[in-house]
């Protein structure tokens, strides 16, 4: 919100910094987008060239053709946060219009033309959030992401509480759309959902565990370079 950059100069020393401390791999995106970022393909590639896997975590929408080439030959994945089938869910889940939707989804088939124009192995996949104004897009965005060429959708649950069940969310047709979208499985494309965090949407159950262990083993750095777990 604060439009904060890190400068190239301190990326670089940064993935310098994090390969002599043994780090196996990087992943670019937060809060903002990483594609705004002014150097992201000397980023990607410099961070590639110290043996450090690296991934992007993108909305897809501003896609030079510099960093589609760096992405694909360079990251082992990268992920487009698509969360709608077309305009009209896209404008309630992004805010933007009908030409900003298009676009993404152009720059997701661009991205999977590179990669059999280059024969890349990256993983290429697209999230959509689901909550109960997502619902009626759900086949239609799977349908949509196998079309560009990508690998998989995942699909994750939007939480307002904890423990917090919403009783406008229509379950019942969520679990019907998502089992439908089995049908379009493939070798070469995959559909998924995690089972347990959608039953504790809709349930409002809690957590059945005291302790949260993976903040030990994901480290975040912002924009201003603090660190956090």
């Amino acid at each position: 919100k604060n439009n904060e950059t890190i400068p190239l100069n301190a990326a670089i020393d940064l993935i310098q910094q994090l390969k002599d401390v043994d780090v196996k791999a990087v992943g670019l995106g937060g809060g903002g987008d990483p594609t705004c970022h002014p150097h992201l393909e000397e980023i990607i590639r410099y961070t590639k060239a110290k043996d450090l896997e690296v991934a992007v975590c993108t909305n897809g929408f501003k896609m030079s053709e510099g960093v589609i080439d760096a992405i694909v030959n360079s990251c082992s994945w990268m992920r487009v946060s698509l969360d709608a089938d077309g305009p009209e869910i896209y404008k309630a889940t992004h805010g933007m219009d009908e030409k900003a939707f298009n676009r993404v989804v152009s720059n997701m088939t661009k991205l999977a033309e590179k990669r059999r124009e280059v024969k890349s192995e990256i993983v290429m996949g697209a999230t959509y959030l689901l909550g109960p104004h997502t619902i009626p897009g759900i086949y239609n965005a799977a349908k949509l992401v196998k079309k560009t060429g990508f690998d998989y959708l995942r699909f994750r649950p939007f939480f307002n509480c904890v423990g917090e069940k919403d009783e406008k969310f229509d379950d019942k047709k969520m679990f019907e759309e998502l089992k439908k979208c089995e049908e379009l499985k493939e070798d070469n494309f995959s559909v998924s959902y995690p089972e347990d965090r959608l039953e504790a949407m809709v349930q409002g159950r809690t957590r059945t565990y005291q302790t949260c262990n993976v903040h030990h083993f994901n480290t975040l750095i912002t924009p201003d370079l603090k660190i956090y777990p």
